[in-house]
């Protein structure tokens, strides 16, 4: 049989050959490098349960060395504070990205669905007026443009109220005293909206858009009226703080509740 050597000088050796010589060759090249950046060197290992240490970088583990806070007393309480703490934090982001907006934005789109609702009821009624019926109104193609037009305000609204949630400025403007006058300005704010959005969508000549407005005024703008559209903006605004108020509560007591417990535990 052939040698080694006078297999690669004639090129007579198998492929496998070459290849575990490759790997054995590449294999050195790789552990040298690894050694001479110190990534990592191994030093020791044993078994399971005998010792182990090995570098990272520059820096020695040495899993036989005991903690010098090994025997503090407090060692085990400081771990579940640490816990708690890391626990509270995570439940207050929910709460800020989750919890707030969800709610919120449930009881804006139930007021909105609402108010929407009314008006599509009073538009019926001044389209039976001027049709004399009330057959099929509801699929009268005035009254199916009417629907898109308020559905395409719906979506105006909601990115202002998504904006304002978002903010969540309520709180403090209630307690800057200036709450009040925020809802004064939003209300109207939103008011505008709704009207520059049915002003542009809404294009049918019969009833026409200066119809529907007066219309509009005369049934939602009525102080002496039960639906009173600036008063149920104002009941839904104050929702919204009683919301903001509820959970700010929750995370001031989540935060405070780590302080408690440091106290308790180093008597402070």
């Amino acid at each position: 049989m052939d040698s080694l050597i006078e297999r690669l000088l004639t090129g007579k050796i198998e492929a496998w050959v070459l290849l575990f010589m490759f790997i054995i060759i590449i294999g050195s090249l790789v552990i040298t490098l690894l050694k001479k950046i110190k990534l990592i060197k191994l030093k020791e290992i044993i078994t399971p349960l005998g010792s182990a240490s090995f570098d990272i970088g520059d820096d020695k583990v040495d899993l036989n060395k005991r903690s010098p806070h090994a025997d503090c007393v407090h060692a085990k309480d400081i771990i579940i504070v640490l816990h708690k703490q890391r626990d509270n934090l995570k439940e207050c982001e929910k709460i800020e990205r989750t919890f707030i907006p969800r709610d919120m934005m449930n009881i804006a789109e139930d007021i909105l669905d609402h108010i929407i609702s009314k008006m599509s009821a009073i538009f019926l009624k001044l389209l039976k007026d001027i049709k004399g019926t009330n057959i099929d109104l509801v699929k009268n193609p005035a009254f199916m443009f009417y629907e898109l037009s308020t559905k395409a305000a719906k979506k105006e609204i909601i990115k202002e109220v998504r904006r304002m949630i978002h903010e969540n400025s309520f709180v403090e403007k209630s307690m800057n005293g200036n709450w009040e006058e925020y809802k004064k300005n939003k209300i109207k704010n939103l008011l505008d909206i709704m009207t520059e959005a049915l002003n542009r969508f809404y294009i049918w000549d019969e009833p026409s858009r200066e119809a529907v407005y007066d219309m509009n005024i005369a049934e939602l703008m009525d102080r002496e009226k039960e639906f009173y559209l600036p008063k149920i903006i104002n009941k839904c605004l104050d929702d919204l703080l009683n919301i903001s108020k509820h959970y700010h509560v929750k995370i001031n007591n989540l935060e405070s509740e780590i302080d408690i417990i440091v106290c308790k535990l180093f008597g402070e």
